[in-house]
């Protein structure tokens, strides 16, 4: 379970705790698949109204089990769970991760508890769980177990693209919203849309992802070649009809 405390004023604060279950098809309609630079990452903040409108009736967060950073999509995904929550809202966040690296998720989010600036998300902070701050609410967090073998090919990089792709099968979700994403990610947009029979709409937040610790260079995502039109904030949505990069 996710337990979300409201602090007064800003930032709003996360108590993340986690619950495995057992991995179970269903289809739902208000699901949505979060993506991105797990890591270095510069968002693209402007598109945050837009994202909200869109997906408004979208209530369940799914993920590929990432780490949980200031400079992930991680966080600016919690942003909007908040914002939600905020609203009143039940939010639910579902992780999927491979069995045998449970134990390293757990140690990323388990019993956290995350203050989200909602002004500037990547300067959030993340720290352990301290009782003396009071439940008011909880959002559930489901982390599905995969042993899922890879099908799009034998290097390392395909263990994760199939992950992502297991994921999507199996909630069936016809949404997704990426901040920026490197070239394993462009590849499981690629294949999404030779191996699943429906339409699959991803959008695009251009988030930046830093290459020099100086911050002097940046890497883009490959997507943006895929840009089908640009949304108000500057939001893009990608094409579906593509070939396999």
């Amino acid at each position: 379970l996710i337990h979300y405390f409201i602090l007064t004023g800003h930032p709003m604060a996360l108590h993340l705790s986690v619950n495995v279950y057992e991995e179970k098809g269903m289809e739902l309609e208000d699901v949505i698949h979060f993506k991105g630079f797990s890591c270095r990452m510069k968002p693209q903040d402007s598109t945050r109204e837009t994202v909200r409108e869109l997906f408004s009736n979208k209530t369940i967060y799914c993920f590929d089990g990432d780490d949980l950073d200031v400079q992930s999509f991680t966080i600016q995904m919690l942003a909007y769970a908040a914002l939600n929550c905020q609203t009143g809202k039940e939010i639910s966040l579902w992780a999927f991760k491979y069995d045998k690296e449970v134990e390293k998720f757990r140690k990323s989010w388990h019993d956290k508890v995350v203050q989200i600036d909602f002004d500037d998300p990547s300067r959030s902070i993340i720290s352990d769980y301290c009782v003396s701050v009071t439940n008011n609410a909880a959002i559930p967090l489901k982390v599905l177990l995969t042993s899922v073998q890879s099908t799009v090919g034998p290097d390392h990089d395909s263990y994760y693209i199939n992950l992502g792709l297991h994921a999507l099968q199996t909630t069936k979700a016809t949404s997704v919203i990426s901040f920026g994403g490197g070239a394993n990610l462009f590849r499981e947009f690629g294949i999404c849309q030779k191996i699943i029979p429906y339409p699959v709409q991803w959008y695009l937040n251009p988030s930046k992802r830093l290459k020099t610790i100086d911050g002097s260079s940046y890497e883009v995502s490959d997507m943006l070649s895929y840009v089908k039109d640009w949304l108000p904030n500057g939001l893009a949505r990608l094409k579906t009809n593509i070939d396999t990069p």
